[in-house]
């Protein structure tokens, strides 16, 4: 699984569902605390299984998850 804020990570047709491991996006203001942002990520992926997020996109944002699946 790869976490990056690159948002080419996103592109479906790149990087279809099931093709890979899973790609989880953060999408967080530049000025975002690094504290903060790895909170938020601590507790968006605790409440996910890992099997749900293999193969799929998994989008956080603040105060927001989303899990793209095919």
């Amino acid at each position: 699984m790869i976490l990056t804020g690159d948002l080419g990570f996103g592109n479906i047709l790149r990087f279809p569902a099931g093709t890979h491991r899973g790609v989880v996006i953060t999408r967080f203001p530049n000025e975002t605390p690094i504290d903060s942002l790895n909170e938020a990520i601590l507790t968006a992926l605790r409440d996910i299984e890992p099997k749900e997020i293999e193969g799929h996109l998994l989008i956080i944002e603040p105060g927001r998850v989303r899990l793209r699946k095919a």
